[in-house]
């Protein structure tokens, strides 16, 4: 079993919107930025591993992450784009670590 589901492929297209389907996200040709942010985790106690205190520390983030997860999407919205952290999956499009290297956090 897959924590994200199933493995998903990328691919570009000449459209207005990203949209995900059962095998693919898609981004637009024209996405242009990456807005990136990070959800605090406590440290403490992911140093406790292996624990099910380290679990429980790890999987905080990720349910904590829902919320600023919303707010951001309206946020991009509002402002006239689109934000392609899709739901249901905890890392949404693009794997945690990766976002987190590739723009230096």
């Amino acid at each position: 079993m897959f924590f994200n589901g199933p493995p998903m492929a990328y691919g570009f297209e000449d459209c207005d919107n990203g949209y995900v389907t059962d095998t693919h996200f898609i981004i637009p040709n024209k996405a242009r930025w990456v807005v990136t942010y990070t959800t605090p985790m406590p440290k403490e106690m992911y140093r406790t591993a292996p624990s099910g205190v380290c679990y429980a520390a790890n999987m905080s983030r990720y349910r904590l992450n829902q919320e600023p997860m919303a707010c951001v999407q309206k946020f991009l919205l509002g402002l006239g784009y689109q934000g392609l952290q899709f739901a249901p999956w905890p890392n949404g499009i693009c794997p945690s670590p990766a976002v987190a290297t590739l723009p230096s956090l």
